[in-house]
Parts: structure tokens; C-alpha cells; sequence
């Protein structure tokens, strides 16, 4: 960040009479401390995504392992069929909250 307080405060101090050199370094400091706390909440928000596409993508191998080992086992109960459907609805909904790469999210 550029600090302008020496080019600045030659005109307010003309235009004010005031000495304003404190205050203009104390809101020059507040506003790096801002953006910087923005930049941690940021990578903080990022890292937080990163580890739900993880997630979700372990969840999604593992679903589609159980759906394999199903098959492959044959007849199976409706309570099996009906879990394992309600398994992959809730995994479908999951995978929707985080839309695909080059999705467009409505407003």
C-alpha cells in the first residue's frame, strides 16, 4: 500500500488547520489490518472448500464401491434398495451444494 500521508497532509493542514497526521496513519494502519484479516478469511474459505470436494469425492467413490458390491451380490432386500437409493439421493444432494467447475449458480 502506497502511503500518500506526506503528499496529503501538507493540504489538509492548509485547508484545515488541523494536524491530521495521526489520524490519517492510524486509518492507514486499520485499513492494512483489514485487508489483511480479509486475505486469511479468504485462504481460510478456500481451504475450507478444498477439504469439502474432498470429502464429497470420498463419499462418492465409497458410494459407488457399495453400489458395485450390491450388484455384484445379487437380489437384495427393498430395505437394501431403498437405502442404498436414499444414500445416492443425499450423496446427489451433497455434490449439488459445490456446483461443477464452469457452473452457473443462480442468484
Amino acid at each position: 500500500m502506497t502511503d500518500y500521508t506526506d503528499l496529503i497532509l501538507p493540504i489538509v493542514r492548509r485547508w484545515a488547520g488541523v494536524d491530521l497526521g495521526g489520524t490519517l496513519q492510524t486509518i492507514s494502519l486499520k485499513l492494512e489490518i483489514i485487508m489483511a484479516t480479509q486475505d486469511e478469511l479468504a485462504a481460510a474459505l478456500a481451504a475450507a472448500a478444498d477439504k469439502t470436494d474432498k470429502i464429497i469425492a470420498e463419499v462418492q467413490a465409497s458410494t459407488a464401491a457399495l453400489q458395485a458390491a450390491i450388484a455384484a451380490a445379487g437380489a437384495t432386500s427393498p430395505a437394501v434398495d431403498a437405502a442404498l437409493a436414499r444414500l445416492t439421493a443425499s450423496l446427489t444432494i451433497a455434490d449439488d451444494l459445490n456446483p461443477d467447475t464452469g457452473a452457473v449458480v443462480a442468484p
